[in-house]
């Protein structure tokens, strides 16, 4: 884990100026808005691929038939979809991982975005893309239906503080490359606990779906091999996103909009608040970029409660 690259980088979402300063190469790639909604990331399909389904990204162009940003999921069923792939997993690639944290409170928790960016070209980072291209074709020239499922939320977990375990979550950390569909999260859910409580459900849908898939389809995971090492501005804002009643889906925040919070966030916060070892963090000096404030009036976590209880 000491030789991998230290091109893979990890950030609050709002650090992402602060990254395209120094890094010009990424420069074309991007297009950002002064104010953090979502949308405000407009990105080049032509020159980075993103990886997320997070709603704070927006490409200026039509996205490549063989990728559902929505299902963070690359359909291959040719050898052209396979070349299309080579050539998205050759440009810059981006994650967007979202930190969820649960409250037990009035406030039932909240969301915070993070950018994991890969560089392709570096020996490391190309050798762990390529094995994950060569496992495609070797499942596609065996013409059996398949699904892999490519990820680092074993890293983003591990990175989390055994104090904050039991209340801290990571999602979007993964993508799937596939030529049929990725398995169903609620019928494949492992917890014994749930199903206990609802075995009935387990004997007449969850097990004969395990089986069914187990018989026609081949299932991997491919856990890729990389160390997170967290960056920001030191002047980084922080946005995050209450929730109070039911939980939404992680990144979908086109129906939440209302439900943003701005703050300012100082280093130790964030630090504390990512649960990483602040003794690898590197310091930056100050950003010389300042994200201009959100103009909008900013709602308080009381009216929010308000207005969901009156629902």
């Amino acid at each position: 884990m000491e030789n991998l690259s230290p091109e893979v980088l990890m950030f609050p979402i709002t650090s992402l100026p602060f990254i395209l300063n120094s890094r010009p190469e990424l420069q074309e790639g991007f297009l950002l808005d002064f104010e953090i909604r979502p949308g405000w990331i407009v990105y080049n399909p032509n020159v980075v691929t993103v990886l997320s389904c997070n709603q704070m990204f927006q490409p200026v162009y039509e996205l490549e038939p063989i990728w559902s940003s929505d299902k963070q999921l690359f359909r291959i069923k040719s050898t052209d979809d396979l070349k299309d792939l080579r050539v998205m997993l050759s440009k810059p690639i981006v994650f967007c991982a979202t930190r969820r944290q649960e409250c037990e409170a009035m406030i039932n928790g909240f969301d915070t975005d993070f950018v994991i960016l890969l560089d392709p070209k570096h020996p490391n980072v190309a050798v762990q893309i390529q094995k994950v291209v060569d496992r495609v074709e070797e499942r596609l020239k065996s013409g059996q239906k398949f699904c892999l499922k490519t990820h680092f939320s074993d890293l983003l977990e591990g990175s989390t503080l055994a104090k904050f375990k039991s209340f801290v979550y990571w999602f979007n950390g993964e993508f799937y490359i596939t030529n049929h569909c990725r398995p169903n999260q609620f019928l494949s859910t492992n917890h014994w606990l749930f199903w206990c409580a609802v075995f009935p459900v387990f004997i007449m849908a969850s097990l004969p779906y395990r089986i069914a898939r187990k018989a026609c389809i081949y299932d991997e995971e491919i856990t890729l091999q990389i160390r997170l090492k967290l960056t920001f501005c030191p002047e980084t804002v922080l946005v995050l996103h209450f929730y109070c009643v039911d939980k939404p889906l992680p990144g979908r925040y086109l129906t939440n909009e209302k439900l943003f919070i701005e703050r300012e966030c100082s280093s130790t916060e964030l630090k504390n608040l990512v649960c990483f070892d602040a003794k690898k963090l590197r310091k930056h000096e100050r950003c010389s970029f300042r994200l201009k404030r959100i103009k909008h009036k900013l709602i308080s976590l009381l009216e929010v409660v308000r207005k969901n209880k009156a629902k």
